[in-house]
């Protein structure tokens, strides 16, 4: 079994050169030319886990590296994601049809359903979770169906602000199957009612894999819902380029129904989130949006609480953002028992979390990671301050040019 490579976001590059790279490789992943100077960008390509869809665009524009090892290095990486993707592709066909036989629906969700729907291989969309919605009545039949056919459940800490559930293989360590009970958008909180979410399950968009008919959500719920789980959910400093090519790709090789996708995000309130989505998808990869439907996206925005949170999650620290935003919705009594969940999680979590060798101590992780949420609070109070502050100063601002008008 493969090693998970480690993902580095794209806020956690800095530097000014380093994001030049960044955009220079996004714009080599979608040019019909020769690529040109792809070596230096191949470590890049790596820890944004689009390596096996750069060695692919290589190939098909027919573009040497200079480097040999360089070459060598993709090939070897591209082959650990082909096993890993052979494993996932064998778990949702095996959990499918377990699932199928029960008569419970699965829907399934991002890395893998997008590299099935819009990649030219779905190998080349490299991810370490398999995911898939669930109703929430059937979660628990579903899990212990799951446990009879070699998954378990790992203590983890906080479930109920992650909104799924996460499980584990008994043969294969590095394959986790998660079941989101409804798509939440962030904090807890539930962008979607279920009413429209029962209108998304009742219109799926099938697909076949190896005979077995599997269905996921329609091009335009996909997209909506990658906008809001990954700029309001993990928020922006967490995103990374394989991200943000699910979107163009969803944006150029699908025929959109445009008047249906936006009269949905008006309906939902998102045409801000959305607006903000395309404009940073067409920063990095020249992606021909109609200027017709960016219009018709900014004519609905209002500043809201999407902007302000959009805003807040673009920190390296929005982790923490969503803790604090969770936290706020909560009683006393549950605030002090998820302050405990998240400060005191099992010992068999912290080793998960950390990566910790089974003779090593824990307790130097429980301290570094109380003190990382003890640091990260007090920035991240001042920082809601300011903008409120900003907030309030901006409106203010607008009434007293609204009273020079009239």
């Amino acid at each position: 079994m493969p090693k998970t490579k480690k993902f580095i976001p794209l806020q956690s590059q800095r530097q000014d050169d380093e994001k030049s790279e960044t955009h220079q490789l996004a714009k080599l992943l979608v040019t019909t030319g020769i690529l040109e100077s792809p070596d230096a960008l191949v470590p890049l390509a790596i820890s944004q886990s689009v390596d096996s869809f750069l060695l692919h665009r290589l190939a098909e524009t027919q573009t040497n590296l200079q480097d040999y090892t360089q070459i060598q290095t993709l090939k070897t990486n591209t082959r650990d994601n082909m096993v890993l993707h052979l494993i996932q592709e064998r778990a949702m066909l095996t959990v499918n049809q377990a699932l199928t036989q029960a008569n419970i629906n699965c829907i399934w969700l991002n890395g893998k359903a997008l590299g099935y729907m819009i990649y030219p291989e779905p190998h080349l969309r490299v991810t370490d979770t398999v995911e898939c919605i669930i109703a929430p009545d059937n979660m628990p039949s579903v899990v212990k169906l799951l446990q009879s056919i070699g998954y378990y459940q790992p203590d983890s800490a906080h479930d109920s602000y992650h909104q799924s559930v996460q499980l584990y293989h008994r043969q294969h360590a590095q394959l986790r199957l998660v079941l989101h009970e409804q798509l939440k958008g962030y904090s807890g909180r539930a962008l979607i009612s279920d009413e429209r979410l029962a209108q998304w399950f009742d219109d799926p968009l099938q697909f076949k894999v190896k005979e077995q008919n599997l269905i996921t959500l329609q091009p335009e719920h996909h997209l909506l819902y990658l906008c809001a789980n990954g700029f309001l959910h993990d928020g922006q400093s967490i995103i990374g380029l394989h991200d943000l090519l699910d979107l163009h790709l969803l944006l150029t090789t699908v025929d959109l129904n445009w008047d249906g996708l936006i009269a949905e995000a008006v309906e939902l309130q998102w045409t801000y989130l959305v607006a903000y989505v395309f404009d940073v998808v067409c920063d990095y990869f020249d992606t021909p949006i109609s200027t017709d439907v960016l219009a018709a996206l900014h004519k609905q925005n209002k500043a809201d609480q999407f902007m302000r949170r959009i805003v807040l999650n673009y920190h390296d620290d929005s982790q923490a953002e969503s803790v604090f935003q969770y936290m706020g919705q909560l009683g006393i009594r549950d605030k002090i028992k998820t302050a405990v969940q998240i400060f005191f999680p099992p010992k068999r979590y912290i080793r998960q979390r950390y990566s910790i060798r089974a003779k090593r101590a824990t307790a130097p992780y429980y301290v570094y990671r109380i003190l990382s949420y003890l640091i990260t609070m007090p920035i991240i109070i001042i920082r809601r301050v300011l903008s409120l502050l900003k907030r309030a100063f901006r409106r203010r601002n607008q009434s007293n040019n609204a009273l020079k008008r009239s």
